[in-house]
């Protein structure tokens, strides 16, 4: 395939890829966000890359027309979606964990103020002698 005048560059690709990918799964799960940003995900990438529709087309095209190296560039595009996955994830759990010493902090706090109450209150029904 003859290679088209203003092709987007192959590093450019991956990331327009990429960027297709997770707003695809943002589309798929979050939709009422893209919704309530007036987030339209294929002018969004257009715009971020300062490409346009058929220059997308026809570089597409250009790069599958050689499985191996197109293929090359989805495996880059998948690694990074699962690294991100990774960081995302442990970032989650760091919060998650976060939450739970802080819930089990204010729990103690909670325990300890009911516990002073009632030894109060159980202060206060013992007769003075």
């Amino acid at each position: 395939m003859e290679k088209p005048e203003n092709l987007i560059p192959k590093e450019t690709m991956v990331n327009v890829i990429y960027d297709f990918a997770l707003l695809q799964a943002i589309k798929n799960s979050h939709q009422g966000i893209l919704d309530s940003n007036r987030v339209e995900p294929t002018t969004y990438i257009y715009k971020k890359h300062k490409i346009d529709s058929v220059q997308f087309v026809k570089s597409n095209e250009f790069y599958a027309s050689n499985i191996k190296e197109y293929e090359k560039m989805y495996e880059s595009v998948n690694a990074r979606l699962i690294l991100n996955k990774k960081v995302s994830d442990s970032l989650i759990k760091k919060e998650e964990d976060g939450l739970k010493k802080e819930i089990i902090k204010n729990k103690k706090k909670v325990d300890t103020i009911k516990s002073k109450s009632k030894t109060k209150r159980d202060m206060k029904l013992i007769p003075n002698s």
